[in-house]
């Protein structure tokens, strides 16, 4: 179980080998082990002086991507924001376009963009769906538009070994599935698509191919390997979606999700505690896996009695960054809902 834990913090991203975390509206430095203040990124309120309400009003950022040596990008309430825990600055940068949300991941590019990430949300119209590039001038650029209809919204991008991107790509569309670019992002083309083994939200490339879990609620979930020769292998089932994930040290973790049926709508859906298909207990397993491809679940926590979509589903969280340490953040788990754990 974990060698430290952090009550009230949320462990965001590494720079430079340190851990910054988040709380009520302020962003920490952990410094021998101890969380030291930075600067305010929030306005402080009365929604986040009590847990169970920051869990109903979404009060933390969703999480954070080191870009530089002082810069974060801080994701939350359908904006982007640029700290720079150095020069102690927080500058604007992008907002979710109508009908959208906080983009579900964001990838550390290189070259002319800094950052990669793109349009995430419901997308009731089938709009087409953007996939935008932060200069190193903080500036946003529209670097490719998958058409109308095509896909329903962009999961994550995931940096190939050999350069370039794939592209996660879902929900139920037919052209839904996993695509590749080159680094320019002026060809882009499909990988795998049309079928739930190729939708996913969190994946790694590997010397063995490209790792990574589905994220389907009513279906059964696995971890896949796809090495490009043929369909995709099948390393081990799992207990539930999967929308979190990281790597460390090699190995690759990825924890499952606890979440409701999507076919049941409505005012009701909002506090059943019915969960789909797919989510096969109410367990949230942290499931290990080496570079020779063996598995292991290393950590389960137990969904608590709050309603899933209400009061956020059950899932461990991870900061995002190299680090010589594991830490992780359960959500709607109980004993440690809401308390950075160190695991390693």
């Amino acid at each position: 179980m974990a060698v430290q834990q952090l009550p009230g913090y949320k462990p965001l991203c590494y720079i430079k080998g340190t851990l910054y975390l988040y709380r009520k509206g302020y962003i920490y430095r952990l410094v021998e082990n101890q969380p030291e203040k930075v600067i305010q990124v929030y306005s402080s309120t009365a929604k986040e002086s009590l847990r169970v309400l920051a869990r109903l009003f979404r009060t933390e950022p969703k999480y954070a991507v080191p870009i530089n040596e002082s810069q974060m990008l801080l994701v939350g309430h359908r904006a982007i924001k640029a700290v720079d825990v150095e020069k102690q600055v927080v500058e604007d940068i992008s907002s979710s376009k109508e009908g959208f949300s906080d983009p579900l991941n964001i990838c550390a590019g290189s070259g002319k963009w800094v950052a990669l990430w793109g349009d995430y949300g419901s997308n009731a119209e089938h709009d087409s769906i953007n996939i935008y590039g932060l200069t190193q001038e903080n500036k946003v650029e529209t670097v490719y538009s998958f058409k109308s209809g095509q896909v329903r919204h962009i999961h994550n991008i995931i940096p190939k070994r050999s350069g370039g991107y794939y592209i996660f790509t879902g929900d139920q569309e037919k052209d839904a599935g996993i695509y590749k670019a080159n680094v320019p992002f002026d060809q882009v083309e499909p990988v795998e698509i049309g079928k739930q083994q190729y939708r996913a939200v969190i994946g790694f490339d590997t010397p063995k191919g490209l790792l990574y879990a589905t994220d389907a609620v009513n279906e059964k979930n696995y971890v896949y390997l796809f090495d490009g020769k043929g369909e995709p292998q099948k390393i081990c089932a799992l207990n539930g979606s999967c929308i979190y994930g990281t790597e460390f040290q090699g190995k690759y973790y990825f924890s499952t999700t606890v979440e409701p049926d999507e076919n049941n709508r409505g005012v009701t859906s909002w506090i059943s505690s019915k969960r789909g298909e797919g989510i096969l207990s109410d367990e949230i397993y942290l499931v290990e896996i080496d570079e020779e491809m063996n598995f292991k679940t290393i950590e389960k926590f137990k969904k608590d009695a709050l309603p899933m979509k209400l009061m956020q589903y059950g899932a461990i969280q991870f900061p995002k960054g190299n680090t010589d340490e594991l830490w992780c953040y359960p959500v709607a788990v109980k004993r440690h809902d809401g308390v950075a754990l160190k695991l390693m």
